[in-house]
């Protein structure tokens, strides 16, 4: 971890590879500003200039315990995430030898239990049969995409793109974001769809009162 690794043919510069990262990926809009703040700080840090093969263990440690030491666990996991994210693909292109996140370990984080439900809990709830079809849907969906729950309930039928596992949502301030969902939500959205191409995603029901705070 000590030593810096120099790829000689490479002339990628740090700037340069946290741009391509950023472009490559369809990140909806609050993601890739988190994203986007995190590379430009590190960028700051380190010089726009600096070949992005020239990152070591050391130089990105100092730098990341610099700027995150004292936040708390899960925006210390958050941003590590980020950097890891980032580095990996920097990695797959042949930019970056080795992994200069290797020295960083993500934090605990305290869960509070009365406030979430447990995993167990979550899979005992979506196995249940006796509840309708809309609300397991509507659970799921909170689950797997974060997010809100006045979000999805505004969703038509034409905003859902089921092959690619994602919806075209209108988020606070106005912005229009994809969110992805997974496996259960894949089974269960076409079973509450039955075959309709327009109109609400959700049809007619009570409008839940409070939501269920779920956890991964």
């Amino acid at each position: 971890m000590g030593e810096v690794v120099r790829l000689p043919s490479d002339t990628t510069t740090l700037q340069a590879a946290a741009d391509a990262f950023l472009d490559h990926h369809d990140l909806a809009r609050s993601t890739r500003r988190v994203y986007r703040a995190s590379l430009a700080s590190l960028v700051a840090e380190l010089g726009p200039a600096t070949a992005v093969g020239e990152l070591s263990g050391p130089m990105l440690a100092g730098w990341f315990h610099g700027r995150y030491a004292a936040v708390p666990p899960a925006t210390w996991n958050r941003e590590l995430a980020t950097v890891r994210a980032a580095v990996g693909w920097w990695r797959r292109r042949g930019w970056l030898a080795g992994d200069p996140t290797d020295g960083l370990e993500r934090r605990r984080e305290r869960v509070d239990r009365t406030r979430a439900l447990t995993r167990s809990q979550v899979e005992r709830l979506f196995a249940r049969r006796d509840l309708p079809l809309r609300e397991r849907t509507l659970w799921r969906l909170l689950y797997e995409t974060a997010a809100r729950v006045n979000e999805l309930l505004a969703l038509d039928v034409e905003d859902l793109d089921l092959a690619n596992r994602r919806a075209r949502v209108h988020s606070k301030g106005g912005a229009v974001e994809w969110v992805f969902w997974q496996t259960g939500s894949a089974q269960l959205l076409p079973r509450l769809l039955a075959g309709r191409t327009g109109g609400p995603v959700f049809l007619a029901g009570r409008r839940p009162t409070r939501a269920v705070r779920l956890v991964g």
